[in-house]
């Protein structure tokens, strides 16, 4: 076989490899939110929350700002049905669950912040962005480390 066919293979391979990993992630997510109960108010969200604070064992003196998103515009990356979370501040977070989200989605946001996986995140937006800054390391980061477990967690209940 020649080289040039056997790069194109392992492109190939490679390629649809990732996209079945991808896929998983979303999946198993998606099949976890299909069993969870839908959150359906910004009271509810917040006894929720401290209900998985205490789970996770989150400190009192971390701040978590819930937000009940009912509004189009404050959607996650543009998109109004996305569930996210980030680093807003030294020990502040915030968590926007859409008004489809469910347990599972609030599960998984606040096991980022509880294992820290949003600290990264601040430390590169919070400041310009440094030179040294390594693409490749902190998408392969949140998609083989902190992605996984977030959704391991949100599935099972079970902390990796």
């Amino acid at each position: 076989m020649s080289l040039i066919k056997s790069a194109m293979r392992a492109i190939g391979v490679t390629l649809a490899g990732g996209i079945l990993y991808v896929g998983s992630l979303v999946g198993f997510s998606k099949l976890a939110s299909l069993n969870s109960p839908e959150i359906k108010s910004q009271g509810q969200l917040e006894q929720l929350l401290g209900e998985e604070r205490a789970s996770l064992e989150i400190g009192e003196d971390i701040f978590i700002n819930a937000i009940f998103n009912s509004d189009y515009i404050y959607g996650c990356y543009g998109y109004a049905t996305v569930s996210c979370s980030w680093k807003s501040a030294e020990k502040e977070y915030t968590i926007i669950i859409p008004v489809s989200g469910t347990v599972s989605d609030l599960k998984h946001e606040i096991y980022h912040i509880a294992d820290g996986h949003t600290d990264w995140g601040y430390e590169l937006t919070s400041r310009a962005m440094p030179e040294d800054f390594d693409g490749f390391k902190f998408w392969a980061y949140y998609l083989f480390y902190a992605e996984p477990q977030a959704v391991i967690y949100e599935l099972t209940g079970l902390k990796p």
